[in-house]
């Protein structure tokens, strides 16, 4: 069984995941757009920064989660971490570079510290 420090990491790990297949041009365009679809509906790093206060194990012997992130979670996201300011453009065409090269995303080297992350 996992800890809920575990289970947010995974979290922050795949939605920067879901970013990078989604701005990856080399990847089939289905996939891309999969991978915006799911990033829609998948939670942001302050979601879960902010549900994990209330979270506990199954057996509910889990101390409350610790709701400020490790700063080497971010390391190896390229484009950073999913959070409420992600943007990402419909993949359509190889065409569509532009779109996606100039939105605005914060990078891992953006977020200045792991408390920026922690509701307010």
């Amino acid at each position: 069984m996992s800890t809920a420090e575990e289970r947010n990491r995974a979290l922050i790990w795949a939605g920067g995941f879901l970013i990078e297949i989604a701005r990856d041009r080399r990847l089939p365009i289905a996939l891309r757009q999969r991978a915006v679809s799911i990033a829609r509906h998948f939670p942001t790093a302050e979601l879960v920064a902010g549900s994990s206060r209330f979270l506990t194990s199954l057996e509910g012997m889990e101390p409350p989660a610790d709701t400020r992130f490790d700063s080497t979670w971010l390391q190896g996201l390229e484009h950073g971490p999913l959070t409420e300011l992600t943007r990402l453009a419909w993949p359509t065409d190889p065409e569509d570079q532009a779109t996606n090269q100039s939105e605005t995303e914060p990078s891992a080297s953006a977020v200045e510290s792991p408390m920026d992350l922690q509701p307010r």
